[in-house]
């Protein structure tokens, strides 16, 4: 009797796994909550080993999201942010801000960690949301766009998730909210200091190095009306710089500077004036000058930017015993590319100084290029090069007056930054190369400077 009974509870047991159908796992979501409705809710993905949800849910915070080739750019509450697939960081008005799991698409939706919704946009908007009990808690009910409807509250698949297609009209549309608008409620203050220890190899910059070692320390107070491409932004500039050996590089600088910049999407005027006390020309002159420069930016799109610009400095110029004024302008183009997190820039400029001393007066043109590479979260690599030829017409380098004098200088960097502490403290080291070439002896030299520096900003 013991055979038949085990026989007959292996058949009961058997019976129960095949009568009994399995229960699926409940899927994971975030609820978008307003008072007591329920805006909208997102089924997490675990697919990349992680929880991630779709990017489009932040329409229901009343978010443009723009779904474009090869990037996603979203307008929320006056901010620009935007996103590239498979990059652990995106930018927020231009500035890197890193993420804790990368990005990736899935049927033509992009996703993101899901700590960029529960608590990167609670801290970024304290006073618009809150995350608690599972949900995105709003503040005050968002005035949805037109073509962002709220998902149903018993809906959690991720069609209610499908990005907007790209239309014909420019990101720059006057109908979208614009990164340059003022924040709301006044102008933000802010602090920036900053201490150096440098290296230079030639600190006069001259046929016959001399090596010196000094500290710089930079102190700068300002206000300004956004984030990120404020319409106003004032503020004053204290310098201190202390060499061993060189005397005549232990100066005291002084900058106030103040921009004005409306704009009209896709351009943008920029209205900037400055007062430098103890500065230096581009020939390394101690001067005092007033600067004026007018800009016009022109953004076609979030990533490119084409900048069109006059410069003008009436000057004074120390020479010990006596003083001797100056003008320079210049005139110059230049384009800016954001690529994969990092930066590209190019710039051309034709420069002219009209001096009441002949032999300084010159004529010359600059070409410029920097690079910003992104490494890891909170670090990044900046690589800048500039080539500038000038020929001075009054300034002649032979007996008989024939032979004018020509420059080229070649100045080349490179700089390795990390940020610590949400960007408050940032620490960078950087090398640069400078080479004059010049058929006036006196004027030829190379020089190398090696600077490391501790910055902290409020």
């Amino acid at each position: 009797m013991t055979h038949p009974a085990a026989l007959l509870r292996f058949a009961l047991c058997l019976g129960s796994l095949v009568a009994v159908p399995r229960v699926p796992a409940r899927a994971q979501v975030l609820r978008v909550v307003a008072g007591d409705r329920e805006l909208a809710r997102g089924e997490m993905s675990d697919s990349r080993g992680y929880l991630a949800l779709p990017l489009t849910l932040l329409t229901a915070l009343g978010a443009e999201v723009i779904a474009g080739p090869g990037a996603v750019v979203v307008r929320l509450f006056g901010d620009t942010l935007l996103f590239y697939p498979g990059r652990p960081a995106f930018h927020v008005n231009g500035e890197l801000e890193p993420l804790n799991s990368w990005t990736y698409q899935e049927e033509g939706v992009l996703f993101v960690a899901q700590w960029f919704f529960t608590s990167w946009l609670p801290r970024r908007y304290p006073e618009r949301l809150t995350y608690r009990d599972g949900a995105l808690w709003i503040a005050a009910p968002p005035q949805p766009l037109a073509a962002a409807r709220p998902v149903p509250a018993g809906d959690t698949t991720r069609a209610a998730a499908a990005p907007r297609p790209v239309r014909a009209e420019p990101p720059g549309s006057a109908r979208r909210r614009d990164p340059d608008d003022p924040v709301r409620g006044g102008l933000l203050g802010f602090i920036d200091a900053r201490v150096s220890g440098v290296f230079d190899s030639n600190v006069d910059y001259g046929p016959v190095p001399r090596r010196s070692y000094g500290t710089v320390a930079r102190f700068g107070v300002g206000i300004q009306s956004a984030r990120s491409r404020p319409f106003l932004m004032a503020r004053y500039d204290f310098a201190l710089n202390r060499f061993a050996n060189a005397e005549k590089w232990n100066r005291t600088t002084h900058d106030i500077s103040i921009e004005v910049a409306p704009s009209l999407p896709p351009i943008r005027l920029r209205l900037a004036a400055a007062v430098r006390i103890g500065s230096w020309t581009e020939d390394r002159q101690p001067a005092n000058q007033i600067l004026l420069g007018p800009h016009i930016e022109i953004r076609p799109s979030p990533v490119h930017l084409l900048d069109v610009y006059v410069v003008q400095s009436a000057r004074r110029i120390d020479l010990g015993v006596t003083t001797r004024t100056d003008t320079f302008r210049l005139a110059g183009m230049g384009y800016f590319l954001w690529w994969h997190g990092g930066g590209l820039r190019v710039d051309g400029r034709y420069e002219v100084n009209a001096s009441e001393f002949d032999p300084s007066r010159f004529v010359g043109w600059t070409g410029y290029s920097w690079m910003r590479i992104p490494l890891v979260a909170s670090h990044r690599l900046t690589l800048q090069a500039a080539y500038n030829r000038r020929r001075y017409a009054h300034a002649f380098v032979d007996q008989a007056g024939t032979v004018a004098r020509g420059d080229r200088r070649w100045t080349v960097s490179a700089s390795l930054t990390s940020e610590f502490a949400r960007e408050a403290w940032q620490l960078g080291l950087e090398y640069e190369f400078e080479d004059n070439v010049s058929n006036n002896a006196y004027a030829v030299y190379q020089a190398h400077r090696v600077e490391f520096t501790v910055r902290r900003r409020w």
